[in-house]
């Protein structure tokens, strides 16, 4: 029985357990008390049942789900998926099959890259090394697009899981045939979660490989340059209920700056921004990784998950003195709120109209850095989105920059004066005056620091 069966299994069980409770807790009285007192009785009876039922039904899941993946043969694959989210190379990827699945599970595995079928691996096993092997696999898969499917053991398509002696997995131009006996025994959702780490890994690889590709080969820093802006959003997601306007001026052309927004759901959208410790192109491989560690994640709207994630990409790279500030929120206009962390950014902005004139919520540091130092708790703040309201998200390129006397902008009566006439001007118009407002500032000085912004800007959230 499969994990999916026996979850349904459990949780028919736990309505079975506690209908004939809920009746005789609700109903059995009936005689003693007039109809306001039963109704009442009924109801507190239906939510202690349904708390009862909900803690039962967790605790069965976790049982079932540490027999299903953590005890069984799918422990194996799950093992293997775990090494994928730290795998930064095609040697990373092989590497973590052997150690996680090719040695304790006793599998095999062949690894095809593009059409030409350039064979990077093959398990010393028989039945991957074999010349006939690798002849049906090459007639039977080789211009078979992306997807994932299980092989019987003539190495054949089946339609399901059931009497497979493997699966192949195609994506990003490379083919991962896993050939294994416990193949049959893999729960679903294990196989599409190794599918999707796989993918991930190939991602990161490409990053890597690109960015250094271009570093040995050549010392035209525009080039460099023109690489970490390809990591930036070509465009803004486009969102019925506001939008969203990006500033991005590198004070070189290799810059730590990064920003970024994912659309999670119709209502909710993933708003980035931070800043890589240092320049050149070790903070550019910083940011391209960060920037791809994010777009990956299995789930954008689990902030704390996706600032460990970022920690454990960059100290994978293993570094001494990289880390990043960050700034993520998650708007939903269903709830009407800005949930964020804000890791050691400079203060983000929310403004909104007020009885007495427009309002500014400060949304200040809630963390230390990422990257450098352990993570023990990641604290999630959540502040309420109007109607009208504008968010203003920026590198400290924009508030720290200092005039002739030292003064910084972001401190400045002429800054918080603009912020709260945005209420009335568009997010374009915002971020002009904005940066129209830095350079004045400054006045004939050069900067010294990248600037980078993101504007958004509420349309009406009750509609």
């Amino acid at each position: 029985m499969s994990y999916r069966s026996s979850k349904a299994l459990a949780a028919a069980g736990v309505a079975l357990v506690l209908a004939p409770a809920y009746g005789v807790l609700a109903f059995a009285p009936s005689g003693k008390f007039g109809a306001p007192a039963l109704v009442a009785l009924a109801g507190a009876a239906f939510a202690l049942a349904h708390l009862l039922g909900a803690a039962w039904f967790r605790l069965a899941d976790a049982v079932i789900r540490r027999d299903r993946f953590a005890r069984r043969e799918t422990r194996f694959l799950e093992a293997f998926s775990d090494r994928l989210r730290m795998s930064f190379s095609m040697q990373d990827l092989i590497e973590s099959f052997r150690q996680a699945f090719e040695l304790p599970a006793d599998a095999a595995a062949v690894v095809v890259r593009g059409t030409e079928w350039e064979i990077l691996y093959q398990s010393p096993a028989a039945v991957s090394s074999s010349p006939e092997s690798l002849v049906t696999l090459e007639r039977n898969y080789r211009d078979r697009g992306e997807g994932l499917w299980y092989l019987d053991g003539e190495l054949g398509l089946l339609s399901g899981p059931k009497g497979s002696r493997g699966i192949l997995v195609s994506e990003r131009g490379y083919k991962f045939f896993l050939l294994s006996r416990l193949a049959p025994f893999f729960e679903p959702e294990s196989v599409e979660e190794f599918r999707v780490e796989l993918r991930a890994c190939l991602d990161r690889a490409a990053v890597i490989e690109r960015l250094f590709g271009i570093a040995s080969l050549s010392r035209e820093w525009e080039l460099v340059a023109q690489t970490q802006r390809s990591f930036l959003p070509a465009t803004m997601p486009e969102r019925d209920k506001f939008t969203i306007v990006p500033y991005f001026r590198p004070l070189v052309n290799v810059s730590g700056d990064y920003y970024d927004a994912i659309a999670v759901d119709e209502h909710r959208t993933l708003l980035v921004l931070g800043d890589v410790s240092g320049k050149g192109l070790a903070a550019a491989l910083v940011m391209g990784i960060v920037v791809n560690a994010i777009r990956d994640a299995p789930d954008p709207a689990d902030l704390p998950a996706l600032v460990r994630l970022v920690h454990e990409a960059i100290q994978d790279m293993h570094f001494d003195d990289k880390y990043t500030v960050l700034f993520l929120g998650l708007l939903d206009t269903r709830s009407r709120t800005l949930r964020y962390v804000n890791a050691s950014m400079p203060e983000a902005y929310v403004v909104s109209r007020g009885v007495m004139g427009p309002v500014l919520k400060r949304l200040g540091s809630t963390m230390g850095l990422v990257g450098i130092l352990p993570i023990d708790a990641v604290p999630v703040e959540e502040v309420e989105i109007r109607s009208g309201d504008t968010v203003l998200i920026s590198s400290d390129g924009l508030t720290e920059v200092a005039n002739e006397d030292g003064a910084q902008l972001g401190d400045s009566e002429g800054f918080e004066a603009l912020l709260k006439r945005s209420l009335a001007m568009p997010s374009e118009e915002l971020v002009e005056r904005l940066a129209a407002l830095v350079q004045d500032w400054v006045g004939s000085r050069h900067l010294r620091d990248d600037v980078t912004m993101l504007a958004v800007k509420a349309g009406n959230l009750w509609s």
